[in-house]
């Protein structure tokens, strides 16, 4: 009986979409291998974190006035060991890149089938990675070929350049658990809404909607020397 205790995936799921996460966990539920809880936010995952041991997180990469990447470090230094699939509706290149170095074992589309997010979910329990199959390809894709990825000038690639620094300067900080100055927090979380599409609009050039107005509201609140 203890054996097959010991074989249980306990799993916790942080979506902000009500129906989606109990449609999920309703699903996966039906596998006997899986113990699946949710919640809709990251506020609420910690403190359940600290009170009972979970093996995964399937972590929603956009949870409103939250990011994924702000779970990581905060569950970490709260104690959690286990493995995170994030699980998103879309993720650019750059963001895929940065999850990964934070440690997430793998990252699954929601337009993919949920007989595929079983399947991505023993593959990280088993040691492995998952990468979906459409991000992949849009990272192997050769140079010209047509991407979903957004289309920069170089003015904003020089934004998106500078917003990779600032994602090191954060993971530094974050690994030394140091206090991140009030300002740096600020302009970082700004740059942080430039490099994903927010819900379903491929039509709004998230840097220009969304980095450069926070920036330059950053700017104007700083007082001159």
């Amino acid at each position: 009986m203890s054996q097959e205790k010991a074989s249980v995936t306990r799993v916790l799921m942080i979506d902000d979409h009500a129906l989606f996460r109990e449609s999920v966990a309703r699903v996966l539920a039906a596998d006997p291998q899986l113990e699946i809880e949710h919640c809709g936010s990251i506020a609420a995952a910690l403190p359940l974190l600290g009170q009972r041991t979970f093996d995964l997180v399937l972590l929603d990469h956009d949870l409103g006035g939250e990011r994924a990447s702000q779970f990581l470090p905060a569950a970490r230094q709260g104690g959690f060991a286990g493995r995170v699939l994030v699980v998103t509706a879309w993720v650019s290149g750059t963001e895929v890149r940065r999850l990964l170095q934070h440690g997430v074992a793998g990252i699954f589309l929601k337009q993919s089938p949920l007989e595929d997010l079983t399947a991505a979910i023993h593959a990280v329990m088993n040691g492995g990675n998952w990468i979906d199959k459409a991000l992949a390809a849009r990272e192997e894709s050769p140079a010209g070929t047509e991407s979903s990825a957004p289309q920069f000038n170089g003015r904003q690639r020089k934004v998106l350049r500078f917003g990779s620094v600032m994602n090191g300067i954060h993971g530094i900080i974050s690994c030394a658990d140091e206090e991140r100055p009030e300002r740096f927090s600020k302009i970082y979380l700004a740059f942080d809404e430039g490099e994903y599409y927010h819900g379903n609009n491929r039509q709004k050039d998230p840097v220009e909607a969304y980095t450069r107005p926070l920036v330059a509201k950053i700017l104007a609140d700083v007082s001159p020397l």
